[in-house]
């Protein structure tokens, strides 16, 4: 198998040692990403209902995509932004958290990876948001009071 030079320099980023920033950076996104416990049987209802847990899921009648099946086309610009405040509230700088913002403004929340699809349910129910979540009679509705 023949690889491209942007396919090797894509296997070599992967390989590379994780730098002193990142791993600050990593472990604050790892913490942002934490669905408070409370949240967690609703998470796990809302995941098996709208994704499977599929990260990169499309809905075909709708732009709701992702994990937790966010309509993009009205969530991505907001998400990114609440994202981009749950990181700064978990240590990342102003200029980082705007950097992610952004990165994510710029992609499909189907694209985004799941520890940020997290991060965003996360900041979401936080707030205790559950709403875009209702759906009549569903089991899931039980675990969001």
């Amino acid at each position: 198998m023949i690889l491209g030079l942007e396919n090797i320099a894509v296997v070599a980023m992967l390989h590379l040692p994780v730098t002193n920033r990142q791993a600050p950076e990593n472990a604050i996104v790892a913490s942002a990403a934490q669905i408070p416990s409370r949240w967690k049987p609703f998470q796990r209802c809302i995941v098996s209902r709208e994704s499977h847990g599929h990260i990169h899921s499309r809905n075909p009648r709708s732009s709701a995509q992702g994990k937790y099946q966010f309509l993009d086309h009205l969530w991505r610009a907001s998400l990114g932004r609440q994202v981009a405040a749950r990181l700064r509230h978990f240590g990342m700088s102003k200029a980082q958290a705007d950097t992610v913002r952004a990165r994510l403004q710029r992609i499909p929340i189907a694209d985004w990876p799941e520890s940020y699809q997290d991060a965003a349910f996360a900041a979401v129910i936080s707030q205790g948001n559950w709403r875009p979540w209702y759906q009549a009679g569903s089991p899931c509705n039980g675990y969001a009071r």
